[in-house]
């Protein structure tokens, strides 16, 4: 089975050229680790934070929040990242168990952002049970996991990111939705590594295209051909087209339609 890592590490597309106003509180982490005491296995929070008093900007001082690691072993335990640690027995997001250490392996990470806050790192993982982000279990089979495409777009109006995640097991190929909270199934079949590809635009679109199907940020495009379609507008409007139609999001519309977006963009 082909396995693929994505890691995404890099801060510089959440903050370049944009600007945002915060007018409430602002947190900002300062670290997240994992402590052995004599009594055991601590996770520590730290962080500082500023707060809008009456328009003005108030630095509130350093606030530690601590909280034991119930049940690892301290002889055993292993942090494997700032949220992840593991003894001989367990896997630990920051101080709780998720599941069994026994076959875990990182297949990949990626951040998140939203305004006046400190950028957030996310991993998905393993064992011989699931599979997971952060703690949050995945309805996908651990044994023949792959992740087909893992990458965050920001939204220019809003900041936020938004998470895309394309993924298939021996069952089908899916898609994470993070307002469900879960994988979608999108096809009944796993796809060969020259079977798809993904488009992006310079919004915050991302398209996948299988041999049957077009997806938008993990809707299907209905009607679209996918041996045809291609993305047209590399802007924030997300026009696309194939050999008899035209597309803006996930709706067909008319060539009058179309070439009005066009001059537009």
């Amino acid at each position: 089975m082909k396995k693929v890592l994505v890691l995404l590490l890099s801060l510089g597309i959440f903050s370049a050229g944009y600007s945002y106003s915060c007018s409430g509180s602002a947190f900002y982490d300062i670290s997240r680790d994992y402590v052995t005491k004599k009594d055991g296995i601590y996770y520590e929070y730290s962080y500082k934070t500023t707060q809008n008093n009456n328009g003005k900007m108030e630095l509130i001082p350093n606030v530690t929040e601590s909280s034991k690691v119930t049940g690892a072993d301290a002889a055993t335990f292993e942090k494997i990242n700032k949220f992840l640690g593991k003894d001989k027995k367990n896997l630990y997001y920051k101080n709780k168990v998720i599941g069994k250490s026994e076959g875990f392996e990182s297949i990949g990470a990626y951040y998140t952002y939203k305004p006046c806050t400190s950028p957030e790192d996310n991993y998905i993982i393993k064992n011989t049970d699931s599979v997971f982000i952060n703690d949050k279990k995945l309805n996908i089979d651990p044994e023949s996991a792959e992740l087909l495409y893992l990458n965050t777009k920001q939204n220019t109006d809003t900041g936020f990111t938004m998470l895309n995640l394309y993924a298939q097991d021996s069952n089908g190929v899916y898609y994470y939705s993070e307002f469900a909270g879960a994988m979608q199934k999108i096809l009944d079949k796993p796809l060969k590594q020259n079977e798809y590809k993904v488009l992006e635009n310079t919004g915050n679109s991302v398209y996948f295209v299988s041999p049957y199907k077009v997806y938008l940020n993990g809707t299907e495009i209905k009607g679209a051909d996918a041996k045809t379609f291609q993305i047209v507008s590399s802007s924030t409007i997300p026009l696309s087209r194939d050999k008899d139609s035209y597309y803006k999001d996930h709706t067909m519309i008319t060539k009058a339609e179309y070439d009005k977006y066009r001059r537009s963009r």
